[in-house]
């Protein structure tokens, strides 16, 4: 039950992780964006859709931030995703593996208490 717990925790943090990183997103981008693009960036709730739906493409040009704050802060909002994605594939993986052993533990040990 303890690997369990510790899947359930490292999932629930990179969980709140993604969401500190779309808020973040969203009130940096608010706060750098909204005087140069009001026609996108707003509204807060705007820039916090802009962080959901446009961070994984973050080449699209028509949706791009135009201050250097702004894209300063898209390229750092970027990489802190990657780290974010790539820390549940490892969870995953964390979860395969160890699905794995455990049944061959049971099989290892089915076998010895049939001898």
């Amino acid at each position: 039950m303890e690997k369990r717990s510790r899947i359930k925790r490292y999932g629930f943090i990179a969980l709140i992780s993604m969401f500190a990183i779309v808020v973040f997103a969203g009130c940096g981008i608010y706060f750098f964006e909204r005087n140069e693009q009001p026609e996108m960036f707003g509204s807060f709730l705007g820039t916090i859709w802009w962080s959901i739906t446009s961070i994984p493409p973050a080449d699209e040009p028509s949706i791009s931030t135009v201050t250097t704050p702004g894209k300063i802060l898209e390229l750092v909002i970027a990489f802190a995703s990657l780290v974010i994605v790539f820390t549940v594939a490892v969870l995953l993986m964390y979860v395969i593996i160890e699905t794995r052993f455990d049944i061959e533990r049971l099989r290892k040990n089915m076998a010895d208490d049939d001898k």
